[in-house]
């Protein structure tokens, strides 16, 4: 995933505002990139590799109302 983060740097994106982890969903494992902008909002894509196909599900939105999305 560092190829992704080059790309995010490269659209100006800061290195401290992107996270990239592993995740667990459901029981489905993946990466999670989390990219937080200077007014406050953040932006989480999910992205899942299952029996050869990619799951991607995201959310963006102000961080108090994540639970809800």
């Amino acid at each position: 995933m560092l190829w992704f983060r080059r790309i995010l740097e490269e659209l100006g994106y800061k290195r401290e505002n992107i996270t990239i982890k592993d995740t667990n969903i459901n029981g489905y494992k993946g990466k999670k990139v989390r990219i937080s902008f200077p007014n406050g909002t953040l932006y989480i894509a999910n992205i899942i590799d299952y029996n050869g196909n990619i799951y991607f599900v995201s959310q963006e939105g102000l961080p108090e109302y994540q639970n809800e999305l």
